[in-house]
């Protein structure tokens, strides 16, 4: 008897881990589904590629919008120069018109001829005027960057979430945990 009721739990506890994970993925909206296609990458490091197109304006280089980019991609941990998928930042310049580009580039498969490819996944952008001040346009590249990082945390937020508390539990609680006296 002790056999047959082992076996049943072992069939229950099969099919639950065949279901369970179908059950979340009824529960998404199409909405859902588009920005996890999107924006979704297990909250991985993101590389940087910076293009500045066109003519030069004060405070406006290429070491500036990489430092500024990078600087916002540290502060959310999600720099990481040698990483793939990646964040391509473009700026162009034209005579008194600008335009800036956020893009996330992911690895993509095409299961029918096997062939892998780069594809950009994600894109956010603005067009305006500048009147020779680049810290302006540096300005509407931080708004860019802005949309990117709320979109991106809210899509990877679970993710992030799990790894920031990895990080955690590797660290100096770690250490500490491993110390307690065996009496405790």
């Amino acid at each position: 008897m002790r056999s047959l009721w082992a076996v049943t739990c072992v069939l229950f506890a099969t099919m639950a881990q065949a279901v369970l994970p179908l059950v979340g993925l009824a529960q998404r909206t199409p909405e859902e589904e588009v920005d996890r296609f999107q924006l979704f990458t297990n909250c991985a490091p993101l590389a940087l590629a910076v293009e500045l197109e066109g003519e030069a304006l004060d405070g406006l280089t290429q070491e500036s919008t990489t430092r500024a980019v990078r600087s916002r991609m540290r502060s959310a941990r999600l720099y990481d120069e040698e990483a793939a998928p990646y964040l391509r930042v473009h700026i162009h310049v034209v005579g008194a018109a600008f335009s800036t580009s956020v893009q996330l580039g992911k690895m993509m498969f095409d299961p029918h001829s096997g062939v892998r490819y780069w594809a950009t996944t994600w894109k956010t952008g603005s067009t305006g005027t500048h009147g020779r001040d680049g810290s302006f346009v540096l300005s509407w590249l931080s708004g860019n960057m802005d949309r990117f990082l709320d979109e991106y945390l809210r899509v990877n937020e679970a993710a992030c979430a799990r790894q920031a508390l990895r990080a955690v539990t590797r660290g100096p609680l770690r250490s500490v945990q491993s110390h307690r006296p065996a009496a405790l």
